[in-house]
């Protein structure tokens, strides 16, 4: 013998609109967090940046790189140097000869940007946790 229960719900379209402006304004205060610590990493890299010519730290700039991953909003950001010569500051050189055999010398790594990068980088996580955490009635 079975029994038929009949369950009804109701409010189902208050709590979708609730869920939809929370998560709306989740995305809002996620991309307010990132702007702001793109901003602070681009200022901590010119600082840390090698000053011989200037072009290295003239070119430190974000990028934002949300539709290329498919993210919704402005969530991800990329902090790098756009000069055709950061990597071989980043990384060093060894001992280098141009195909007339003149020496251009030698280069050691200075790791600018991971200094950048570290400097921000425990505030910013911290930022993102807390506001993730954020307790918000429903």
């Amino acid at each position: 013998m079975s029994k038929h229960v009949t369950l009804e719900l109701t409010g189902q379209a208050e709590f979708e609109a609730k869920v939809n402006v929370y998560e709306r304004d989740l995305i809002r205060d996620l991309e307010k967090i990132v702007k702001r610590n793109t901003t602070k990493t681009v200022s901590a890299g010119k600082r840390e940046a090698p000053t011989a010519s200037g072009n290295l730290q003239k070119r430190i700039r974000g990028r934002d790189v949300s539709k290329k991953l498919r993210l919704p909003g402005s969530l991800a950001r990329t902090v790098a140097s756009r000069s055709r010569h950061r990597h071989l500051v980043e990384l060093g050189t060894g001992m280098r000869a141009n195909r007339h055999g003149f020496s251009r010398g030698r280069m050691p790594a200075n790791n600018f940007m991971a200094r950048a990068e570290a400097s921000v980088a425990q505030q910013y996580s911290a930022e993102i946790r807390q506001r993730i955490q954020r307790r918000v009635e429903i």
